[in-house]
């Protein structure tokens, strides 16, 4: 195949250079974006006293890695991949683009984007959120340690770049740099405790925070971030921290997983470091396992406000609310919400106190407060249910839904014929029914993201238990009725689930 060169006569350090950069999408919900970062890129920038100069010459927007022409290209191909309805852009590139320490430290070296290209770094970002491009993921190594982050930069340009109250969150993105396979680094960290690991990162994070910077990992609010694991802490999953996103210690890859409902599961597996040049066969005793993984759900609801649309308390009915992107305050008392009776979308919806009733429509975001409250999803796809506090109830016969039962004893009803959604109980006896009537079937498998032996129990109405598979698929159980998929079930056993004292609705 003859190569493609570069036609850009305008700019001289690309024209008929090598083309070594390019995209690919895989199916409708992801796309990779190979850069070439070393071709084009300017000289490393280094102190006359020796080392990186990572302070202000980096701000020199003339500085660039990628180049003029392809730089433009990558900025067309995001807009083209979410003008597409692409879910997930994956960004290849051989340097990191996250932050770990502050302006011009040297924290981050020389050839890092924030050591050393700052102004391309920020002006990228900046594009990236302008057009609200969603779910871009940069994809980086060659830092010797494993790390997720989120991204912030300078939302303008007239800003004091030194000053870290300046700088903006980037939403819907985040970093990935993986660790090296067997290079310096980890191998400095010999104690591989979580305690000892724990304390780096939490070290690293207190830094970090002192410095006025974006601690390390995703914040627990991150939109769409659900099923945190990280090996050693069993809060993970409530309670997301530094260590559960950070590695320091290890030798390791990441895998990426996107599912047709637009789920991206990030998991990063690998073995404990070990002296350097020993070069030790893989054995039992190091064996490689899942050091950490979590998921975002590609197509969470980020609901703007058009208005504030605010229901003063004492209001029993509201039978049809005809809002899109708006935010509704029900108040207090027993109100009834259906925005599914209205093509509105998008909205963001607090029901308050007492028993309240609300049907989703498409991507809307509904939290309950007190009370018992039912929520029903059976029309538009990807909303967000949050019961809140006491026993609340669900109806799910859509997809792409994330209901979360919240404190006290929660029920979940799958409907005839639904998508996959994505039920997490919180705490208290909760209750999953994947079959709510004899001969009723989901249409996809739901995901149950926190089922407790002895605490909840799943509903199988008018099945019995010998119709019941059970097969492990890595720390998670796939539950399987005549051969079909109806539910997977996160970080159990097979073993374990098999148990038909946890069933109910048996014949």
């Amino acid at each position: 195949r003859t190569p493609e060169l570069i036609v850009a006569p305008t700019d001289p350090r690309s024209d008929g250079e090598l083309k070594l950069y390019a995209t690919q999408q895989w199916g409708q919900n992801a796309q990779i974006f190979n850069l070439d970062t070393r071709t084009f890129r300017d000289v490393r920038l280094n102190k006359a006293t020796g080392g990186d100069d990572t302070g202000a010459r980096a701000d020199n927007p003339e500085r660039t890695l990628l180049g003029a022409t392809q730089k433009a290209w990558f900025k067309q191909s995001l807009l083209d991949a979410q003008a597409a309805g692409v879910t997930w852009k994956f960004v290849n590139i051989t340097d990191p683009i996250d932050m770990i320490g502050a302006y011009g430290t040297g924290e981050d070296g020389g050839k890092s984007w924030w050591g050393g290209y700052r102004a391309e770094r920020n002006e990228l970002l900046k594009f990236i959120d302008d057009n609200n491009i969603r779910n871009v993921v940069f994809l980086a190594s060659d830092d010797h340690q494993g790390r997720i982050n989120e991204l912030t930069y300078l939302p303008d340009a007239s800003l004091d770049p030194t000053n870290p109250a300046n700088y903006k969150v980037l939403k819907s993105a985040f970093s990935i740099v993986d660790g090296p396979l067997g290079a310096t680094g980890p191998n400095l960290v010999t104690d591989h405790s979580y305690t000892n690991v724990k304390a780096i990162a939490d070290t690293l994070a207190a830094n970090q925070v002192a410095a006025g910077l974006n601690p390390i990992g995703l914040d627990k609010n991150f939109p769409g971030l659900f099923n945190v694991y990280r090996e050693g802490d069993a809060t993970a999953a409530s309670s997301p921290k530094p260590v559960d996103f950070y590695s320091p210690d290890t030798y390791n890859y990441i895998s990426l997983d996107v599912t047709v409902e637009g789920v991206l599961t990030v998991t990063m597996r690998g073995v404990n470091s070990y002296a350097s040049n020993t070069f030790p066969e893989p054995s039992a005793a190091n064996a490689a396992r899942t050091i950490l993984s979590f998921s975002v759900d590609g197509n969470p609801v980020i609901a703007g406000s058009a208005g504030d649309d605010t229901n003063e308390p004492g209001f029993s009915t509201l039978p049809a609310f005809t809002g899109e992107a708006q935010i509704l305050h029900t108040g207090a008392g027993k109100d009834q919400l259906d925005i599914a009776l209205v093509a509105g979308s998008q909205n963001v919806v607090f029901t308050g106190a007492d028993a309240d009733t609300a049907y989703a429509n498409d991507r809307d975001v509904i939290t309950g407060g007190t009370g018992g409250d039912t929520f029903w999803a059976i029309d538009g796809d990807g909303n967000r249910l949050d019961g809140g506090k006491d026993n609340d109830t669900f109806y799910l016969a859509s997809k792409r839904n994330r209901a979360l039962g919240g404190e006290g004893d929660d029920r979940f009803y799958v409907l005839d014929g639904a998508g996959t959604n994505y039920l997490n109980g919180g705490s208290g006896r909760d209750q999953f029914w994947l079959i709510t009537a004899a001969g009723d079937r989901p249409a996809s498998r739901q995901q149950i993201m926190d089922f407790k032996v002895g605490e909840d129990l799943i509903g199988l109405k008018g099945v019995s238990f010998a119709s019941l598979a059970f097969s492990q698929q890595g720390r998670d159980t796939l539950l399987s009725l005549d051969g079909k998929e109806i539910g997977l079930f996160s970080s159990i056993t097979a073993s374990t689930l098999a148990n038909p004292n946890i069933f109910l609705g048996l014949v």
